[in-house]
């Protein structure tokens, strides 16, 4: 998914939904493109919430638990973090003792490697 966007949101019976509009692909109304680009890039389905409230009676507006629309990690950026910044050593040693554990890893590592390679010019 593209960085930025144009998102709506959409009311389906009890439920509101947050959408991802496709917008990088684009073409004349009525042409066959149009209708091609529709049928294969529709709009995405990034979260919903329901509906708490009927609606009220002068505005028709009604009450939304935005939680899941807002306070959700809808892009991943969860997972990218996690993946950025996991680590085989332990937060709580000492720089130390974290920098002779990361050294050791790595030498563990680079060994392996070597033998995994050595044996795949041996057969």
């Amino acid at each position: 998914m593209e960085d930025n966007g144009i998102v709506e949101f959409r009311r389906v019976h009890n439920q509101v939904q947050l959408i991802w509009r496709n917008v990088g692909y684009v073409a004349k109304a009525g042409t066959p493109e149009a209708r091609a680009i529709e049928a294969g890039y529709s709009p995405s389905l990034l979260a919903s919430a329901p509906v708490l409230s009927l609606p009220e009676p002068e505005r028709k507006s009604i009450l939304v638990e935005a939680n899941a629309l807002f306070l959700a990690d809808l892009l991943g950026f969860g997972m990218d973090l996690q993946r950025a910044y996991r680590s085989n050593v332990d937060p709580r040693l000492n720089h130390e003792q974290a920098l002779e554990l990361a050294m050791l890893i790595a030498e563990r590592s680079q060994s392996r490697r070597a033998g995994k390679r050595a044996g795949a010019v041996s057969a």
